[in-house]
Protein backbone atom coordinates (compact mmCIF):
# COMPACT_ATOMS: atom_id res chain seq x y z
CA UNK A 1 0.00 0.00 0.00
CA UNK A 2 1.79 3.40 -1.02
CA UNK A 3 -0.93 5.69 0.17
CA UNK A 4 -1.04 6.58 3.56
CA UNK A 5 -4.57 5.94 4.69
CA UNK A 6 -4.87 8.90 7.41
CA UNK A 7 -7.35 11.62 7.36
CA UNK A 8 -7.25 14.41 9.81
CA UNK A 9 -9.55 16.61 11.07
CA UNK A 10 -9.05 19.75 13.76
CA UNK A 11 -12.68 20.64 15.83
CA UNK A 12 -12.63 23.53 18.49
CA UNK A 13 -13.67 24.77 22.10
CA UNK A 14 -12.37 28.59 22.34
CA UNK A 15 -11.76 30.40 25.38
CA UNK A 16 -10.16 33.65 26.18
CA UNK A 17 -7.62 33.10 29.71
CA UNK A 18 -4.66 35.57 28.91
CA UNK A 19 -4.15 38.76 27.91
CA UNK A 20 -4.34 37.73 24.12
CA UNK A 21 -5.88 34.57 23.69
CA UNK A 22 -6.20 30.83 23.66
CA UNK A 23 -8.10 27.97 22.37
CA UNK A 24 -8.45 24.24 22.61
CA UNK A 25 -7.74 22.37 19.29
CA UNK A 26 -9.20 18.96 18.98
CA UNK A 27 -7.28 16.79 16.88
CA UNK A 28 -8.65 13.79 15.29
CA UNK A 29 -6.59 11.22 13.04
CA UNK A 30 -8.69 8.80 11.31
CA UNK A 31 -7.24 5.25 10.21
CA UNK A 32 -9.35 4.80 6.80
CA UNK A 33 -8.05 1.65 6.21
CA UNK A 34 -9.45 -1.83 7.83
CA UNK A 35 -5.77 -2.96 9.56
CA UNK A 36 -3.69 -1.05 12.62
CA UNK A 37 -1.41 1.40 11.57
CA UNK A 38 1.62 2.87 13.43
CA UNK A 39 2.69 6.01 13.51
CA UNK A 40 5.23 8.20 14.49
CA UNK A 41 4.50 11.10 16.95
CA UNK A 42 7.42 13.63 15.32
CA UNK A 43 5.98 16.37 13.77
CA UNK A 44 2.54 15.10 13.41
CA UNK A 45 -0.63 16.53 14.42
CA UNK A 46 -1.38 14.49 17.55
CA UNK A 47 2.65 15.74 18.66
CA UNK A 48 2.05 17.74 21.52
CA UNK A 49 4.02 20.48 20.53
CA UNK A 50 1.97 20.92 17.45
CA UNK A 51 1.42 23.87 17.44
CA UNK A 52 4.48 25.73 18.58
CA UNK A 53 6.38 23.87 15.67
CA UNK A 54 3.98 25.31 13.05
CA UNK A 55 2.29 21.80 12.25
CA UNK A 56 -1.09 23.67 13.15
CA UNK A 57 -1.62 27.67 11.86
CA UNK A 58 -4.02 30.11 12.68
CA UNK A 59 -4.63 33.32 10.15
CA UNK A 60 -6.16 35.86 10.62
CA UNK A 61 -9.64 36.55 9.16
CA UNK A 62 -9.29 40.30 9.55
CA UNK A 63 -5.75 40.65 7.94
CA UNK A 64 -5.16 37.05 6.64
CA UNK A 65 -2.08 36.94 8.38
CA UNK A 66 -0.61 33.76 10.39
CA UNK A 67 -0.45 34.52 14.01
CA UNK A 68 3.16 34.60 15.30
CA UNK A 69 4.15 31.26 16.77
CA UNK A 70 7.53 29.84 18.39
CA UNK A 71 8.28 28.10 15.64
CA UNK A 72 10.89 25.41 17.14
CA UNK A 73 12.54 22.96 15.55
CA UNK A 74 12.89 19.71 17.80
CA UNK A 75 15.98 17.58 16.49
CA UNK A 76 14.49 13.66 16.98
CA UNK A 77 17.65 11.14 16.42
CA UNK A 78 15.92 7.84 15.02
CA UNK A 79 17.15 5.12 17.00
CA UNK A 80 20.77 3.76 16.17
CA UNK A 81 19.27 0.12 14.98
CA UNK A 82 16.98 1.77 12.21
CA UNK A 83 14.29 0.27 14.35
CA UNK A 84 11.26 1.99 16.44
CA UNK A 85 9.67 -0.59 19.16
CA UNK A 86 5.87 -0.42 18.68
CA UNK A 87 6.03 -0.09 22.71
CA UNK A 88 8.03 3.21 21.87
CA UNK A 89 6.44 6.36 23.41
CA UNK A 90 6.76 7.84 20.18
CA UNK A 91 4.87 5.47 18.04
CA UNK A 92 0.96 5.73 18.64
CA UNK A 93 -1.23 2.33 16.81
CA UNK A 94 -4.27 3.38 15.53
CA UNK A 95 -6.89 -0.23 14.53
CA UNK A 96 -8.17 -0.38 11.58
CA UNK A 97 -10.88 2.00 11.14
CA UNK A 98 -10.08 4.21 14.69
CA UNK A 99 -9.20 6.65 15.53
CA UNK A 100 -6.57 8.55 17.42
CA UNK A 101 -7.11 12.11 19.50
CA UNK A 102 -5.66 14.69 21.54
CA UNK A 103 -6.39 18.14 22.17
CA UNK A 104 -4.07 20.53 21.98
CA UNK A 105 -3.37 24.21 23.89
CA UNK A 106 -3.20 27.06 21.46
CA UNK A 107 -1.69 29.73 24.16
CA UNK A 108 0.95 31.90 24.73
CA UNK A 109 4.23 31.54 24.41
CA UNK A 110 3.28 28.59 21.15
CA UNK A 111 1.18 30.90 19.32
CA UNK A 112 -0.10 34.96 19.96
CA UNK A 113 -4.14 34.53 19.62
CA UNK A 114 -5.88 38.00 19.71
CA UNK A 115 -8.89 38.31 21.81
CA UNK A 116 -11.92 39.45 19.67
CA UNK A 117 -10.12 38.15 16.04
CA UNK A 118 -11.17 35.35 14.37
CA UNK A 119 -9.23 32.81 13.27
CA UNK A 120 -8.85 30.20 10.30
CA UNK A 121 -7.31 26.97 12.12
CA UNK A 122 -5.56 24.07 9.57
CA UNK A 123 -3.05 21.19 10.54
CA UNK A 124 -0.36 20.66 7.61
CA UNK A 125 3.40 18.81 7.37
CA UNK A 126 4.90 15.81 6.56
CA UNK A 127 4.54 12.37 8.05
CA UNK A 128 7.95 11.05 9.65
CA UNK A 129 6.67 7.53 9.75
CA UNK A 130 3.81 6.00 8.95
CA UNK A 131 3.74 1.45 9.18
CA UNK A 132 0.57 -0.01 7.33
CA UNK A 133 1.68 -3.49 7.74
CA UNK A 134 0.90 -5.97 10.03
CA UNK A 135 3.92 -7.56 11.79
CA UNK A 136 4.58 -10.32 14.16
CA UNK A 137 7.93 -8.48 15.58
CA UNK A 138 7.66 -5.67 17.83
CA UNK A 139 9.86 -3.56 15.86
CA UNK A 140 9.27 -0.96 12.90
CA UNK A 141 11.73 -0.63 10.06
CA UNK A 142 12.52 3.23 9.76
CA UNK A 143 13.13 2.18 6.02
CA UNK A 144 9.96 0.11 5.81
CA UNK A 145 8.29 3.60 6.82
CA UNK A 146 5.61 5.77 4.76
CA UNK A 147 6.17 9.32 4.55
CA UNK A 148 4.09 12.02 2.97
CA UNK A 149 2.40 15.40 2.96
CA UNK A 150 -1.10 15.56 5.76
CA UNK A 151 -3.86 18.52 5.46
CA UNK A 152 -6.60 19.07 7.32
CA UNK A 153 -10.02 20.75 7.24
CA UNK A 154 -9.97 24.30 8.24
CA UNK A 155 -12.10 25.50 11.34
CA UNK A 156 -13.05 28.98 12.19
CA UNK A 157 -12.03 30.07 15.65
CA UNK A 158 -13.29 33.05 17.21
CA UNK A 159 -10.90 34.30 20.29
CA UNK A 160 -13.56 36.22 23.00
CA UNK A 161 -12.97 40.25 23.41
CA UNK A 162 -14.36 39.64 26.98
CA UNK A 163 -13.87 37.44 29.80
CA UNK A 164 -10.69 36.50 30.54
CA UNK A 165 -8.26 36.86 32.86
CA UNK A 166 -6.06 40.09 32.48
CA UNK A 167 -2.36 39.71 33.12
Amino acid sequence: MSSIPLQVTLSTESSASSNLGSATIHVAVKNTSPHPVYLLLWSSPLDPRAVAMGVVKFVSSTTNTTAPFLNIKINRQAPESGYFSMEDDHIVMIPGAGTAERDLEAREPEVALTKGERYLAKAQGHWMGVWTYETDGEKLSMEDGLFGQFESNAIEIEIPAEGGEEL
